[in-house]
């Protein structure tokens, strides 16, 4: 297994695989699938990639910098409570994340979130920030871990 970060060659199975792993996932329903085609947010992130032995990208995941609370509602597309406090800025995003369903439970997208923890440990991040369905079973551990969870408004 080899991780690294995407190229402009890798755009395509990105793409295959962002839709085929969100539209299989476990009570997500996604009419349109857009939001995970190659993008302008894409051109300004970092997307890690994981090959498997046969160079087959089976797992990715985007991480991001945003500075003010207003580029993290844009990005996740949600609406945070006014009372919010976290993350305090600059913030690193972790989103888009996909692995294909035959490797999944195995540890990948943790370990590509291992390795942004750990340059964000080296920089002037002050917090990070990621969207997951809000009954997603890692969330007690994260709560009892300290993690900040706020359930965001997605009515619009």
């Amino acid at each position: 297994m080899i991780i690294r970060i995407a190229t402009q060659e890798d755009i395509t199975a990105v793409e295959k695989l962002r839709t085929t792993a969100y539209q299989t996932a476990t009570g997500s329903i996604i009419s349109d699938t857009s939001f995970l085609h190659w993008n302008e947010s894409d051109e300004q992130s970092i997307t890690l990639i994981l090959e498997n032995e046969e160079k087959q990208i089976i797992s990715t995941l985007q991480g991001k910098i945003l500075i003010t609370k207003a580029e993290l509602e844009k990005f996740f597309d949600i609406s945070l409570n006014t009372s919010f406090s976290f993350p305090i800025f600059p913030t690193f995003t972790i989103g888009k994340a996909s692995t294909f369903l035959e490797y999944r439970g195995l540890g990948y997208t943790a370990i590509m979130r291992i390795l942004f923890l750990q340059a964000c440990l080296n920089s002037e991040i002050q917090s990070i920030s990621s969207t997951m369905q809000a009954d997603a079973s890692r969330i007690p551990l994260l709560k009892q871990m300290g993690y900040f969870i706020e359930e965001a408004d997605i009515s619009h």
